[in-house]
């Protein structure tokens, strides 16, 4: 489903991504039934036009479309790569057809990615301290060099002037955004679940970069950088509740648990299920909290979500009899 609109951040800061509901996994590995959206942000300065991020190469027509309304696509004076997956650059080789001028601003490894990816060096800006400023003439630009989040090359861009800090993939979440949104004042964040869907990508996609995670954030309380919008790659942007975020991630990143165990199963025959459930009510006789997943129905993001915050995990699977694989 495509919606044509840009949407509005703040003055000339405009969202122009689009929304996937046809791809079936995540990163080819995570089910993702309500869809992702990915985020792309146009900034219109009074002297330099720059597009944070890009969308993936099926979805370009419908991005361009989107910029095209608001600047020819050869005004476009620079392209920022906070992160090189290709749901964010896939459409990247033919935008810069079309915005000849254009430089690619990214940090030194995104540099040599790109060229494995892509196959050309694109005339750039490398970032190569700790953070770097770039003026658009009534707007200022920072970008902090966040590694790890989720990749070696990963960078955050913040919109100084209007304190929007651009985080890519970190802070993100799956699901769709709703038609004709894209700020969270404009979205029942109750009745989409974000919350949860947050909490399950980050479960999916960053519960290996918990270090990072927390670094990051140390380096913007360190730098002061006031958040007062936050606006990651996949799903809404948080302008009433920025840092509220980015303190769920710093919690889900120092495991704060509770007296809760994760219970993760297959059962061929419903032994192995039987077996479980003698556990899990032992577990509820000592006072403590039980989530249960059987993986044949239901899947494995649902698991890792609740792992986030229970310490303990019990799997069960059946056994499967080698003769039947011998030759």
């Amino acid at each position: 489903m495509t919606y044509n609109s840009s949407l509005p951040l703040s003055s000339n800061v405009n969202w122009v991504g689009v929304n996937d509901t046809e791809t079936p996994l995540f990163e080819e590995l995570w089910r993702i039934p309500e869809g992702v959206s990915y985020n792309s942000y146009l900034i219109v300065g009074s002297e330099k036009t720059v597009l944070i991020d890009s969308v993936n190469e099926k979805n370009a027509s419908e991005h361009f479309d989107k910029i095209s309304k608001l600047t020819e696509l050869s005004n476009i004076d620079y392209l920022v790569i906070n992160h090189m997956e290709p749901d964010h650059t896939g459409a990247l080789p033919e935008l810069l057809k079309k915005a000849p001028n254009a430089k690619v601003v990214f940090t030194p490894i995104a540099q040599m990615i790109f060229k494995k990816f892509y196959g050309f060096d694109p005339p750039a800006v490398i970032v190569k301290n700790v953070s770097v400023d770039l003026s658009l003439g009534n707007k200022t630009l920072r970008f902090i060099q966040t590694p790890w989040l989720h990749w070696p090359e990963t960078m955050s861009t913040y919109l100084v002037e209007d304190k929007i800090l651009f985080s890519c993939d970190a802070f993100g979440t799956f699901k769709k955004l709703p038609a004709g949104a894209i700020l969270e004042s404009d979205i029942d964040m109750i009745k989409q679940n974000i919350y949860e869907y947050s909490k399950k990508y980050f479960a999916s996609v960053f519960n290996g970069q918990r270090e990072w995670i927390l670094k990051a954030i140390e380096k913007f309380d360190n730098m002061n950088l006031k958040i007062e919008v936050l606006a990651p790659s996949h799903g809404p942007v948080y302008n009433n509740s920025a840092n509220q975020t980015i303190n769920n991630w710093a919690s889900w990143s120092k495991g704060t648990y509770t007296k809760t165990v994760v219970v993760a199963y297959d059962t061929m025959y419903g032994m192995t299920a039987k077996c479980l459930n003698e556990i899990v009510e032992g577990v509820r006789e000592a006072g403590g909290r039980v989530l249960s997943f059987n993986l044949s129905e239901g899947t494995a993001v649902d698991a890792l979500a609740a792992l986030v915050e229970a310490p303990a995990l019990i799997v069960g699977s059946p056994n499967m009899s080698t003769r039947y694989f011998q030759k």
